[in-house]
């Protein structure tokens, strides 16, 4: 079941290109954007393309912190220098905070454990510096999940 979205019109990029900074990995036009390098289309205000972006990865991809009226304004990701998306795998849904330019703030770990703990969200990974992940999750299962497919990368708070 996925988690509580609302697309919120509240919520417009207005400036932030952090999907586009070479955080995420994909394919734009055939051009490459990974870890180090950023967006081949990507502009000083924005994607230089975007009336004709490409639907994948461009189009498809869905910003948590646009989607959900669960992330405060404050946690923009050019803000945090994080980006949240949601993922589905194996039967595990959860929200993945990825560092974009800096480590996930404190605030932001504090934020999502409130809202395991309140049980309005059921799992968190975030990934920090050397692709290392934690978790916050009331589920054991989950955990178990994680370390068992990413066992290289878990470390355990």
């Amino acid at each position: 079941m996925p988690f509580i979205k609302i697309i919120n019109e509240d919520k417009p990029c207005n400036g932030c290109t952090k999907c586009c900074e070479g955080f995420l990995s994909g394919y734009a036009y055939g051009m490459p954007f990974y870890e180090g390098k950023l967006c081949y289309f990507k502009g000083k205000k924005g994607c230089k393309i975007y009336s004709i972006r490409p639907h994948n990865p461009c189009v498809t991809f869905k910003c948590f912190w646009k989607e959900s009226i669960l992330v405060p304004e404050k946690f923009k990701p050019n803000i945090i220098n994080c980006i949240m998306v949601e993922r589905y795998r194996d039967g595990y849904f959860w929200i993945e905070i990825h560092k974009a330019g800096g480590d996930v703030p404190q605030e932001v770990i504090d934020w999502a454990t409130d809202l395991v703990e309140n049980d309005k969200v059921k799992n968190f990974r975030f990934i920090n510096k050397n692709y290392k992940y934690q978790i916050i999750t009331k589920n054991q299962d989950f955990r178990n999940y994680m370390k068992e497919k990413f066992p290289e990368q878990f470390e355990d708070v």
